[in-house]
Order: structure tokens, then C-alpha cells, then sequence
């Protein structure tokens, strides 16, 4: 048992990190496209994407 308690926290731990990394993410990835939509904007070119 007490091994199965040493492990929760970490676990715990590491799934929290490695949602708000994959949130972070997803927020660069869509400032990306805004930015590059912009440009284009700019340009008068359409987005390739």
C-alpha cells in the first residue's frame, strides 16, 4: 500500500504538467495561425492553410 501512495502524487503531478504543456501549445499553435492569417491579410496573398 504505502508503495501504491508514493506513486500517486507523482503521477498526479506529471498528467497536470503534461496537460498544461499540451494547453500551451494548442494556445501557441492558434496565436500562430492568427498571425500568419494576418500577414497574409497583409500581403493580399490567401492563407495557404
Amino acid at each position: 500500500m504505502g508503495l501504491n501512495q508514493f506513486w500517486v502524487v507523482p503521477l498526479v503531478i506529471v498528467f497536470i504538467i503534461l496537460i498544461s504543456i499540451q494547453y500551451a501549445l494548442n494556445r501557441v499553435v492558434h496565436l500562430l495561425k492568427e498571425i500568419k492569417d494576418i500577414l497574409n491579410q497583409d500581403k493580399g496573398q490567401p492563407p495557404y492553410m
